[in-house]
């Protein structure tokens, strides 16, 4: 039985991780099936933005214990964790559409990373964030860029980070009740659905280069790049749709193209 599921509602996508009776722990087959799933929605042309979500009451657990077991038997977990997670399009930023993490419950671990790894965040306000591996004398091995020094310190020793906090140094877009976390991330989703599907690409890509502070912009400078894709969208139909329906001050039917 797959352990995340896939459902596509027009051009939304909604990926959920179904594996609630272990409060969605990562384990070897979850990582797979999240590979799978990320490259499918990567490929898939009638998906133009994605909604990413857990199960039940608590997003993502991180990696399952007795998965993590193995490192305690000598061999060596942490390089295998980390090598099946590179193989996931939304956690090496490859993914090339917008993402929205529905974070509906707490996150801990390897959870925090796929929490923090899309694009828009939208958290359950009684929920935490924490990093556990401290506790069990190890070291964060992957970590989601852009989070304040102070903060990245409190949860590099193991300390929890409320949602509440979490919000208010500009790490998610929004916090709600439990209940409402789901329908609040799809309704984002539905929104950025109704502006040109390329340049919300390309500006989400751009976007993800300046909060790394990396460049891979095929040797471009960022502002050549910039006139470079400016230039294309121009010239794209939904380019050319868009600016139509801004003038003329009626709906615009995008095709991603």
């Amino acid at each position: 039985m797959a352990l995340v599921d896939y459902k596509l509602d027009g051009h939304l996508a909604v990926i959920t991780m179904k594996r609630s009776e272990k409060k969605n722990a990562l384990n070897e087959d979850m990582l797979k099936d999240l590979a799978e799933v990320w490259t499918r929605f990567k490929n898939d042309d009638d998906a133009w933005v994605a909604v990413f979500t857990g199960e039940g009451n608590i997003f993502c657990a991180g990696a399952d214990t007795s998965y993590i077991a193995t490192a305690a038997e000598g061999e060596d977990f942490w390089n295998e964790f980390l090598n099946y997670t590179q193989k996931i399009p939304y956690m090496t930023g490859t993914v090339g559409k917008p993402t929205i993490s529905a974070i509906n419950g707490s996150c801990f671990g390897g959870g925090v990373s796929l929490a923090l790894s899309a694009d828009f965040r939208i958290m359950a306000e009684d929920a935490i964030l924490r990093m556990p591996e401290p506790d069990m004398g190890a070291i964060i091995i992957q970590w989601e860029t852009g989070v304040p020094a102070p903060i990245l310190k409190q949860l590099n020793v193991g300390l929890p980070l409320t949602a509440e906090r979490a919000y208010q140094v500009g790490m998610l877009n929004g916090i709600c009740p439990a209940d409402k976390v789901l329908d609040t991330a799809i309704e984002w989703g539905r929104k950025l659905l109704t502006k040109p599907p390329l340049a919300i690409r390309k500006n989400v890509q751009i976007s993800r280069t300046l909060f790394t502070k990396t460049e891979p912009m095929d040797g471009y400078s960022l502002l050549d790049y910039c006139t470079q894709v400016g230039n294309m969208l121009a010239g794209t139909e939904d380019g050319a749709e868009a600016m139509k329906a801004f003038l003329e001050k009626k709906t615009p039917e995008y095709k991603a193209k």
